[in-house]
C-alpha cells in the first residue's frame, strides 16, 4: 500500500510501511521541498527518510534524519523534490551517534572532569553506505596534556576509561555538543556525489591552517583515491576531498 499525492505538480509516492513499523502518514509542501510525517514505533530512537526517482529500481538516497525519544509522529523535511519522488522511512532502535558520544564523553568526565573532546573514530567490519554500521567508537580526550580514551562496540555499552601519558597531537578541542549528527553529514556526502560505500569516519577538528571548525571525515570512500578523505563541515556544511 502506498500514500500518493500531487504537490505543486509533482507526483509523490511514499511507502506506507517499509523496513518494519515506521509508517508514513502525511505529505505536504514545505518551502521548495516536501514535509513527510512519520508515525514512529515505541522503540524508535532515530528515524531516516530516503528517496529515489523510480518506484521499482535505483539507489535510495538519505534525504532527512531526526532523533526521537518516544513514540508518536515526527516530521522530516526533504529539501528538494525530484520530478517524481518516492519516499520510504526507516526507524532505528540504536541510539544516535551524538547520543553515544555524549554518553561516553560523560563517563570520561566522571573520572577526569577537566577532559576536553578531541576526536571520535567510528569503524565497522566492512565497507558500508550506512553510518550506523560503523558502530565501533573510540572517543579521544585531552586532560591537561595527557590522553584519555574510551571505546564502545555498540550502543551505550562502553569499556573502562584508559589513561595514556602524553598529549594527543594535531587536534583542536571540539566544543560539545556539535550541531550535526553523522546521519546529516551522510546526507551532504551523498548530495555531493559520494553515494557509494566508505570504511570509517572520524569527527575531529584538525590543527591545520585554514581549518576553522570540526569535520566529519570519511575514509575509504568509493571513488576517492587512496590516502584521500572526504570532509563534511559541521558548521558550514561544505563537502570537499583532501589534497
Amino acid at each position: 500500500m502506498a500514500l500518493t499525492g500531487v504537490l505543486a505538480g509533482v507526483l509523490v509516492e511514499a511507502s506506507a510501511q517499509t523496513n518494519g513499523p515506521p509508517v508514513i502518514t502525511g505529505l505536504r509542501p514545505s518551502g521548495q521541498g516536501i514535509a513527510v510525517t512519520v508515525a514512529v514505533p515505541d522503540w524508535g530512537k532515530q528515524v531516516t527518510l530516503e528517496s529515489r526517482t523510480n518506484a521499482a529500481s535505483g539507489v535510495w538516497s538519505l534525504v532527512a534524519w531526526k532523533p526521537t525519544s518516544s513514540s508518536g509522529t515526527i516530521t522530516l523535511e526533504a529539501d528538494s523534490a525530484e520530478p517524481a519522488a518516492f519516499f520510504r522511512a526507516h526507524a532505528y532502535a540504536a541510539p544516535s551517534f551524538l547520543d553515544r558520544v555524549t554518553f561516553g564523553f560523560g563517563l570520561i568526565k566522571k573520572f577526569y572532569p577537566e577532559a576536553v573532546l578531541y576526536e571520535v573514530e567510528a569503524t565497522g567490519t566492512a565497507a558500508t553506505s550506512d553510518p550506523t554500521e560503523a558502530s565501533q567508537l573510540t572517543i579521544v580526550c585531552d586532560d591537561t596534556n595527557s590522553t584519555v580514551t574510551i571505546t564502545s562496540a555498540d550502543g551505550f555499552t562502553f569499556d573502562p576509561v584508559q589513561y595514556l601519558p602524553g598529549p594527543w597531537l594535531e587536534d583542536v578541542q571540539i566544543p560539545w555538543p556539535v550541531s550535526m549528527d553523522v546521519m546529516e553529514a551522510d546526507i551532504l556526502l551523498q548530495a555531493a556525489g559520494w553515494q557509494g560505500t566508505f570504511w570509517n569516519f572520524t569527527l575531529r577538528y584538525p590543527l591545520y591552517p585554514g581549518i576553522v571548525e570540526p569535520y566529519y571525515i570519511f575514509g575509504g570512500v568509493a571513488g576517492v583515491a587512496p590516502g584521500h578523505y572526504v570532509f563534511v563541515g559541521v558548521n558550514d556544511k561544505k563537502v570537499f576531498v583532501s589534497d
